[in-house]
């Protein structure tokens, strides 16, 4: 049920992916400074997403060394370090993930389920006396989701068999707003979400739980096919921009829509775009001068850093992850990314793509060529790092003077945000 909000942006040097990352990066590092390192593999794009909501009903919070870190090990050490947004989308987390794993016990009965229950048990126990610290009714929600099988059993529509997962999300929004001091009421904005996150999850397993025989929300609900649901997921997708627009600023509403829009339609397959550019990186000898100059930029600005061999090693680091080490603002923030596992997947991700092939410097690259289904790229793409760039698999330059082309044809500014309609 989780990856709804999944944030889509290839630009890591402007403030919405900064945004972004203090809020994932930040709840990743909670959860393992609460919970146990181990804990963290139960991070998700959902939970971070209410983080994000929260601060954005409330003001920003500041941040320790650890959390700016791009180390992925360096972690918080004291409560104190820990805004009360982030222990509260942490511990979020842990018990959303146990009820998830009950879940998956009670379906399929695994073993592999209930080792994982007993491994976590400590973590699962520690988080929900963390949200009964913050006053958040954990009986109630443990009273609401064990209605989930009686419901699955006894149901016949799809408002039946949602409404525990979406009662309980509306808890979870609820309680936050009480926890930014939040005047407003965000219990619908919650109940449309996870209504919208328990039927999307159907749609997903829709042809694995006809094979394996489990409970499937639309089948259930007389036979119904994946096809006559696209509607009711497209509708409350519509109802959840309403709600953000009636308690976010327009700008905020319409960046959480837009995302949310582009992964649901994502998961509908409902993207008909032009086929992926590949190739176009700048050479090998730019990428390494560009590197350089940036790790001479960075190191400036302190004597310590001026070392040849400080150099070096930040422009090593430029040149292997181009696109993360741009939002680093210092040498220790950029040789950090060393330790950082979406950097190193950034990296691994490029190191398979530089096999393939230069594009065709004959095929045309600008937005009419797009709509003629010969694909779309962003101006020269001679910039240090080109990647996919959102739903619309376009090729993005992540340069700060470029703007970002999906396959649509249409240009989404900076790259920030890829949804377009196609």
């Amino acid at each position: 049920m989780f990856g709804l909000m999944r944030a889509r942006t290839c630009a890591k040097h402007t403030e919405p992916w900064r945004e972004w990352r203090n809020h994932y990066c930040g709840t990743c590092k909670t959860i393992g400074a609460r919970y146990g390192q181990a804990a963290r593999m139960a991070l998700n794009h959902d939970t971070v997403f209410l983080a994000e909501l929260l601060t954005a009903l409330s003001s920003s919070f500041e941040q320790s060394a650890a959390y700016r870190s791009f180390n992925c090990m360096s972690q918080p050490r004291t409560e104190a370090e820990m805004p009360a947004v982030l222990r509260y989308a942490a511990a979020a987390t842990l018990v959303l993930a146990e009820f998830k794993v009950l879940d998956h016990i009670e379906d399929t009965g695994r073993r592999r389920w209930r080792a994982l229950g007993l491994v976590f048990s400590g973590a699962f126990q520690k988080a929900r006396r963390d949200l009964l610290a913050l006053g958040f009714p954990v009986a109630r929600l443990r009273e609401v989701l064990h209605q989930q099988s009686a419901k699955e059993r006894g149901g016949r529509s799809f408002a039946e068999f949602s409404a525990p997962t979406a009662e309980a999300t509306s808890m979870f929004f609820a309680h936050g707003a009480t926890v930014v001091g939040f005047a407003g009421d965000l219990s619908q904005l919650g109940y449309k979400f996870g209504e919208l996150a328990y039927l999307l999850d159907a749609f997903e397993d829709f042809e694995k739980d006809l094979k394996s025989g489990a409970f499937n929300a639309i089948h259930a609900a007389g036979g119904a096919t994946k096809c006559e649901v696209v509607p009711k997921l497209q509708a409350l997708s519509e109802q959840i921009r309403e709600e953000l627009e009636r308690h976010l600023k327009p700008d905020a509403a319409a960046a959480f829509a837009s995302r949310l829009k582009a992964n649901l339609d994502t998961k509908l397959g409902l993207h008909l775009c032009a086929p992926k550019v590949r190739g176009g990186r700048a050479s090998r000898k730019l990428r390494w001068t560009r590197a350089v100059e940036f790790a001479k930029g960075i190191s400036s600005g302190s004597p310590r850093w001026r070392a040849g061999a400080t150099v070096l090693a930040v422009a090593v680091v430029a040149y292997l992850v181009p696109s993360h080490s741009r939002a680093a603002s210092t040498p220790s923030e950029c040789l950090s990314l060393g330790f950082n596992l979406m950097a190193l997947g950034s990296m691994f991700a490029m190191a398979s793509a530089g096999s393939l092939p230069p594009v065709d410097p004959s095929v045309n690259l600008g937005g009419k060529a797009a709509k003629a289904g010969k694909g779309s790229c962003c101006g020269s793409c001679d910039c240090d790092d080109s990647v996919n760039c959102g739903p619309c698999d376009g090729c993005c330059c992540a340069c700060e003077s470029v703007e970002c082309c999906s396959g649509c044809g249409d240009c989404c500014s900076g790259c920030g945000d890829c949804s377009c309609d196609c």
